[in-house]
């Protein structure tokens, strides 16, 4: 180190990050590190492993971070701690929250906040959810849910649900189970499209298992039905009107040839469009429901013909009529001959044309002299009926399968006959009239083609110009829309961030107010175990003064009392006198030998006979007891009495 240098850390060695670790870096100054970024003050961003970490004095380490591993059927829930850019390219606003359900290591962003893990809900046979919109958005199954809308998950719509931020779950749906003699009515049903069409009933019969949708209400729940004997029977009220019924009916897929259901799902005007070779029903199918009704709309000038299977009769329908198929009906196909030349099977139809229409034959003919020359023929052809015809006549209209190829047939081989018998050069003696013919007719076509080029020229640029119109107000419609979509992401953010804003407020206020709340109740905790050992204090001085004083008392009460006990003795030995005293004490001895003598008794034993008596040992024994007894006796009787003396 240089002179004037101070070391302000110690040495510490470098930090080691594993490949599943990050440290979290903010910049104190503005500088370009050594990849080349610049950083600006308090940028914060993460180092991330595996590898070394060098420290720079314009770095300052803020914390550790590691990944969070999300397990399959987790979600980690994050929240955005200022704008930013995320990883996946999308821009996150302050307070945003969203979900991370990719399975595997995730490394929290340095702008990013973990909130929670999520847990899946298994969805099954017997669970489903019951989801409320916090807010529009779009779900996890592409539909578009609108802000309070609520709706039903069941697992045939996934096997395990994670509910996104956007969405709330209310409850955990259990399933109603019917059993074959139970049934229940649901108020407020929801269709197919999750309408509820409210003030409906729909009566539910068993076996059956359903969850009730949202919306959706048993107010009488699960009944039983009523078994009815023999001789029984019950009194029903109508609560509102209704067509009665008590036939049991199921639905019933009526099934078609696949042509005459392919012309019947094309719906296309047989007069306009009859060539099979051209593509039925590329843009114009309907949908097709094979329980419902077929029905088929007979144009003008037309004729159909319906065969009864199970009746062995059939019917024919003349346009303009609409004609539905019975259970056991079908429709007569019709396979007629088409193109130039007329081959067979070109068109298939069920709606037979009554005419006047034309078909238009190319044929090759051979003349006499072996010319082989093909010809184009044009027919005009018309089916002559009468106004009211009978079923009989009617039925005759269809005799004949392919009429067109039939008389196609017919006239071909007549006119070969015809050419066959004469020449080439009488058959073409008129060659120069039909040249005119030809060539005025050739220029009437060009004429009148110029004269349809330049009318669709006309049609096209006025086409032009509305689709140009309709692009222009597309553009405007779509400029609108991206107005409107982008008013709506201000409006959310500015919801976002206000609502971020007053709970990061909110949660200021309530931490000052918990800090303040905590320094009163320390100061008012201080103040009570002051004054508490203050009071204890005083309290075993005081008590400490009265035991002092009390034992001082009691020494002095109980010097007073040996004082005068001593003084009391000594005045009483002194009233007495020695010679008092003594002759007290032997009074009581001599009392016995008096008495002894004047009994003629020498000595004299007393005894319980319990007591053993040593009589070796008698005489002393008895001497020293009578000798202490008159010593005791003595003493009793030179003590004075104190009243006496008192008296005295």
């Amino acid at each position: 180190m240089y002179p004037g240098e101070e070391l302000v850390k110690e040495v510490t060695p470098l930090t080691v990050l594993s490949a599943n670790a990050a440290l979290l870096l903010s910049a104190l100054v503005d500088f370009q590190s050594e990849d080349g970024v610049d950083r600006i003050a308090g940028e914060r961003w993460l180092h991330e492993g595996p590898g070394i970490y060098k420290p720079r004095k314009e770095v300052e380490v803020l914390s550790t971070r590691k990944v969070e591993m999300i397990k399959p059927n987790t979600a980690l829930l994050l929240r955005a701690m200022m704008d930013f850019t995320g990883k996946d390219g999308k821009k996150r606003v302050y307070g945003e929250e969203w979900l991370v359900k990719s399975v595997g290591a995730y490394m929290i962003g340095a702008y990013e906040e973990r909130v929670n893990v999520l847990k899946a809900y298994n969805l099954d046979e017997k669970f489903a959810l019951h989801v409320k919109a916090k807010r529009t958005h779009v779900d996890d199954f592409g539909k578009r849910r609108r802000h309070g809308e609520e709706w039903l998950i069941t697992h045939l719509d996934a096997e395990s649900h994670i509910p996104s931020v956007d969405e709330e779950v209310v409850k955990v749906v259990s399933p109603i189970v019917l059993s074959s003699n139970n049934f229940c009515v649901i108020y407020d049903p929801v269709d197919d499209k999750g309408v509820p069409k409210i003030g409906k009933k729909v009566l539910i019969k068993g076996e059956k298992v359903f969850f009730l949708m949202p919306g959706e209400r048993l107010d009488a729940g699960i009944s039983d039905v009523i078994v009815l004997g023999q001789n029984e029977g019950i009194i029903l009220r109508a609560m509102e009107s209704f067509q009665d019924g008590n036939t049991d009916e199921e639905l019933w897929p009526k099934k078609l040839s696949p042509a005459v259901e392919q012309i019947l799902r094309a719906n296309k005007d047989p007069q306009g469009e009859r060539a099979e070779m051209r593509k039925m029903a590329s843009t114009g199918e309907e949908s097709w429901d094979p329980t419902r009704v077929i029905s088929y709309r007979v144009p003008h000038n037309a004729a159909v013909q319906i065969y009864d299977y199970k009746g062995k009769k059939s019917r024919v329908v003349f346009g303009p009529e609409r004609v539905m198929l019975g259970p056991d009906e079908e429709f007569t196909l019709l396979s007629l001959s088409g193109g130039r030349p007329k081959r067979t099977n070109m068109i298939k139809t069920i709606c037979l044309l009554l005419g006047p229409d034309f078909c238009t034959d190319v044929l090759v003919v051979e003349t006499a002299d072996h010319a082989r020359l093909s010809i184009q023929l044009s027919y005009n052809w018309q089916f002559e009926i009468s106004a009211n015809p009978t079923q009989e006549d009617a039925t005759k209209l269809f005799a004949q399968p392919d009429f067109v190829g039939d008389f196609c047939k017919a006239i071909a081989a007549r006119v070969r006959g015809i050419v066959a018998s004469v020449n080439f050069d009488r058959f073409h003696k008129k060659s120069v009239q039909l040249a005119i013919e030809i060539t005025s007719n050739s220029q009437e076509a060009a004429a009148r083609q110029e004269a349809e080029r330049l009318d669709q020229e006309a049609r096209g640029k006025l086409e032009r110009q509305r689709i140009d119109d309709e692009a222009r107000a597309e553009e405007a419609r779509r400029g609108l829309l991206e107005l409107q979509v982008q008013l709506a992401a201000l409006e959310s953010t500015g919801q976002a961030k206000a609502e971020a804003q007053s709970r990061v407020d909110a949660a200021f206020i309530t931490t000052q107010a918990e800090v303040e709340k905590a320094k009163l109740e320390a100061e008012a905790e201080k103040i009570r175990t002051d004054a508490e050992l203050e009071r204890l204090k005083l309290a075993r001085e005081a008590e400490l003064d009265y035991l002092q004083t009390k034992d001082q008392l009691n020494l002095n009460c109980k010097q007073q009392d040996v004082e005068i006990e001593t003084a009391y003795f000594l005045k009483r030995v002194g009233a007495l006198g020695a010679e008092n005293l003594r002759h007290i004490a032997c009074a009581g001895s001599e009392r016995d030998v008096r008495m002894l003598r004047a009994l003629n008794l020498q000595s004299t034993l007393i005894t319980d006979g319990r007591s053993p008596v040593n009589l070796l040992d008698a005489t002393s024994g008895l001497i020293g007891q009578a000798r202490s007894t008159v010593h005791v006796r003595q003493l009793e009787t030179a003590a004075p009495d104190p009243t006496t003396e008192d008296d005295t």
